[in-house]
């Protein structure tokens, strides 16, 4: 097989989740070339995946004759809508598509799935890493912190996005967890997120004090792996950063509340992630019906005192 076109047009997080079904593609056919459909914006993050030999934008208004063009022997199909459907459903050779399992199944799980037909899949602990940061980008960010000296640095994700916020960890468990962290004397924090986030990140960094760098908002996303690769370990919701966290091989303590580990949560870290789903009665919908315009009150149920203990379980830290 030469030519292989791989379609997702799919949210960051999602996209960066479904990247072991082209590492996958690549181990079984070493010689063909993957062309990944995907939003122009992911394009410099995806970029990383070194199974990707080439990118279309989904929003190009020419995509169709620009997938034809490919003349792919094999089309995944990894978005599972009637609209990638019709995308795709005159492109040459052979289709497989996504779709969602009954039984409940991680979303890598489930993406790869897709592809067990004409592969053979690796095991579970080879899924991860599947993006790679050069030592040159690293050292990049490493220099843009250079004011953390010598501490073990760890990252905060705050945000959740503005269209999920019943997903969000209150703002003083944050500030909270900051502090509690930054009493240790060789740690320090970097917050991450977008620009929807600044002013909340700004926030948890003044309560929480010295070597605590808000980079909210001032990095893309190629950037924001390369900071997240830097780190020790990560603290997250449900949300991009979380599973791009995992794609660079950055463990993550993980807080769940109406999205389930099961299905959502930090591929191959389920021990370290948090869940309050059993105590949600918005479980798996897409909003909560106690209020948009603030965390769920199941994410309310995750104290600090047990993220905290999460993270001394990673490391030796000297205050308990």
């Amino acid at each position: 097989m030469e030519r292989i076109l791989v379609y997702h047009t799919a949210a960051i997080g999602d996209s960066v989740l479904a990247t072991p079904v082209s590492v996958n593609l690549k181990k079984a056919f070493p010689n063909a070339k993957i062309t990944c459909v995907t939003h122009e914006s992911l394009i410099p993050l995806l970029s990383l995946c070194q199974a990707f030999d080439e990118f279309i934008a989904a929003e190009q208004p020419d995509l169709r004759s620009r997938m034809q063009a490919v003349k792919p022997e094999l089309t995944v199909d990894l978005s599972g809508s009637s609209k990638s459907f019709l995308q795709t459903l005159f492109l040459p050779g052979k289709t497989v598509r996504y779709r969602k399992r009954e039984k409940a199944l991680h979303a890598v799980d489930n993406y790869l799935d897709t592809i067990s037909s004409v592969c053979q899949l690796t095991p579970v602990e080879e899924r991860f890493p599947t993006l790679f940061i050069s030592e040159a980008e690293k050292d990049r960010i490493r220099n843009m912190l250079a004011a953390r000296e010598h501490r073990r640095l760890l990252a905060l994700v705050p945000g959740v996005g503005a269209l999920r916020p019943h997903r969000a960890w209150a703002e003083e468990q944050w500030s909270s967890l900051a502090k509690n962290i930054l009493w240790e004397k060789d740690h320090a924090l970097i917050l991450i997120g977008g620009m929807d986030e600044r002013t909340l990140c700004s926030r948890i960094a003044e309560r929480a004090g010295e070597f605590c760098f808000n980079l909210a908002g001032k990095l893309n996303l190629a950037e924001t792996a390369a900071a997240l690769s830097t780190c020790d370990v990560t603290v997250s919701g449900d949300t991009g950063p979380a599973h791009i966290s995992i794609a660079v091989g950055t463990p993550v303590v993980g807080l769940y509340g109406p999205t389930t580990i099961e299905r959502s949560g930090p591929y191959g870290g389920k021990d370290l992630a948090l869940s309050a789903s059993d105590k949600c009665e918005c479980s798996n919908r897409k909003s909560c019906k106690f209020g948009d315009n603030a965390p769920g009150k199941c994410m309310n149920e995750i104290r600090m005192k047990l993220v905290y203990g999460n993270l001394i379980s990673l490391f030796p830290w000297n205050r308990v």
